[in-house]
C-alpha cells in the first residue's frame, strides 16, 4: 500500500488530483484534507457536507460545522505544541467554550450526509472524499444550481475558504479568549 501511494505521489499525471485534494488553511479555497498552521492534517468535513447536500450557503450544515471546527482551532492551534494535547484541546473546547457554535439544526437528513460520515474504511473514507471534492462528485449533489460535475465528469472542486464562514472572526475571538 505505502508503493502505491508513493507511486501515485510521484507520478507526474496525478499532479491535478493532488492540488485538489490538499490544501493549507491559509488558502482561498479548501480541498477534502486541510493542513493547519500547526502542521496537522484534517480532514475538510464541512467541505463535505456542504457538497453532499449542495448548499455552500452561511445556513447549510457545512456552515454549521466549520463555525464550530473554526472555534475550537482559533481556541487550541496556537497554545498546543505537540498532536495530544492540541486532540485534548479540541474536546474540551467542544463541550465549553465553542459549544454554542454546535448547531446541527441546518442538518436534517442524515442519509444526505452517509457518504461523509459513515464509511467502514480510512480507505473508504478517503476514496468517497476523493471522489465527492475531484472526482465525480457526490450522488444528487449539485454546486450552484447547476448539475452535479461538470461535462467530463470531473469536478477538481474546491471550497472557498470563506464560503462556509457564519460567524465571524470577532465572534469567535471573543468566545475563545474568555
Amino acid at each position: 500500500m505505502a508503493a502505491d501511494c508513493t507511486a501515485f505521489a510521484r507520478d507526474p499525471a496525478n499532479a491535478d488530483c493532488r492540488n485538489c485534494l490538499y490544501s493549507t488553511d491559509d488558502e482561498s479555497s479548501l480541498g477534502p484534507l486541510v493542513y493547519l498552521r500547526n502542521r496537522v492534517l484534517t480532514v475538510n468535513l464541512a467541505g463535505c457536507l456542504a457538497l453532499a447536500d449542495g448548499n455552500l450557503g452561511a445556513g447549510g450544515c457545512g456552515a454549521h460545522l466549520q463555525a464550530f471546527e473554526t472555534c475550537k482551532d482559533a481556541a487550541c492551534i496556537r497554545t498546543c505544541t505537540t498532536f495530544d494535547a492540541y486532540q485534548q484541546c479540541l474536546d474540551e473546547a467542544g463541550k465549553t467554550v465553542c459549544l454554542p457554535f454546535a448547531d446541527e439544526s441546518a442538518c436534517k437528513d442524515p442519509a444526505t450526509y452517509a457518504m461523509c460520515l459513515e464509511s467502514a474504511t480510512f480507505e473508504a473514507f478517503y476514496r468517497t472524499l476523493g471522489k465527492g471534492f475531484c472526482g465525480s462528485g457526490f450522488p444528487g449533489g449539485t454546486l450552484d444550481g447547476g448539475p452535479p460535475g461538470d461535462a467530463g465528469g470531473t469536478w477538481f472542486r474546491r471550497i472557498p475558504s470563506d464560503a462556509l464562514r457564519t460567524r465571524s472572526t470577532v465572534e469567535i475571538s471573543r468566545a475563545t479568549s474568555r
